[in-house]
């Protein structure tokens, strides 16, 4: 995050005066893009972004101006802000409201987009679900990317996917379907303390 990156004002500052001389349309664009990442996928940008007529012309666009690259066509076209920094302060410059709704957005299309073979999805489902606070689906596809991290062999990442989840699941409404979702949680966490040999955080899984 900006924070955590801890940049001088005036880079800030540099970087912001660049995007406001954007016009309008090109600065809401950058915007839609920065919530998907510095690398997005041009089919779910499609359903993101409101009025997509006039996408491929303001995606060539903010080409020309260096802002962002084409480093995919096929399968799928694909494109990179060329600098992290970009990214950074375009999603700094949305309201909290505005990037709750973008990231929803977002999961929707990725839902649409690759029905059927969620898998290789599950982390930015997690990811954006997480983001727009929508804690039921954020604790079931947490939950699926931490098997799939499981299956994989990677028990660390699996455990630390499944520590988010049960943190999500606290935001749930009250009742049985929260009570069995953090009891599935802690389970899981249990058996993959036992893999990693991490005894004492084990016990307190069980307890």
């Amino acid at each position: 995050s900006l924070d955590a990156l801890n940049l001088p004002d005036s880079v800030q500052s540099l970087i912001r005066t660049r995007l406001d001389r954007l016009d309008g349309e090109l600065q809401s664009l950058i915007r839609h893009a920065s919530v998907l990442g510095r690398v997005f996928n041009l089919r779910v940008l499609e359903r993101v972004v409101a009025n997509n007529k006039t996408l491929m012309f303001g995606l060539d666009n903010l080409q020309k101006q260096g802002l962002i690259q084409q480093i995919r066509v096929a399968p799928e076209a694909l494109y990179r802000f060329k600098h992290v920094l970009m990214q950074e302060v375009a999603y700094d410059s949305l309201l909290l409201r505005q990037r709750k709704a973008l990231h929803q957005a977002a999961g929707l299309a990725i839902e649409e987009i690759y029905d059927g073979r969620l898998e290789e999805q599950l982390e930015l489902l997690t990811f954006h679900y997480s983001r727009a606070e929508n804690w039921a689906k954020a604790v079931t596809y947490g939950r699926e990317a931490a098997e799939k991290a499981s299956r994989l062999g990677r028990f660390a990442e699996a455990l630390a996917m499944l520590e988010q989840a049960e943190a999500w699941s606290s935001k749930l409404e009250h009742g049985t379907e929260r009570d069995q979702q953090t009891i599935q949680i802690l389970l899981a966490q249990e058996r993959h303390c036992e893999t990693l040999g991490m005894r004492e955080r084990q016990q307190a899984s069980i307890d």
